[in-house]
């Protein structure tokens, strides 16, 4: 199945834009560990809501979706978003994250 038609399932699908968005970020979490390109890269990748130091970071909304720790031990960020199909993604896009 190609990866537009997976999103296509997922737009048709979900109850609600923030259902759309966790059922993306988990689709995301899934890539990143088994993807041949990223797989040797992660140990494990999780929503940012079950990341044991999330409270580390304040609380309010730090952008963070996903976080991933390598097999070297360090943590990556991810933030995820679900843009419409014909969206370029921009600096403003980027920002809030950066």
């Amino acid at each position: 199945m190609e990866f537009s038609e997976i999103l296509e399932k997922y737009r048709d699908r979900a109850f609600s834009k923030r259902d759309l968005g966790t059922r993306f970020e988990e689709l995301m979490a899934r890539f990143l560990v088994t993807e041949p390109s990223y797989s040797t890269l992660f140990k494990w990748v999780i929503p940012w809501g079950k990341f044991h130091a999330r409270g580390e970071f304040g609380k309010g909304d730090v952008g963070i979706d996903l976080v991933g720790k390598t097999k070297n031990n360090e943590y990556y960020a991810v933030q995820c978003k679900l843009y419409a199909e014909n969206h370029r993604v921009t600096k403003p896009d980027m920002d809030t994250f950066l």
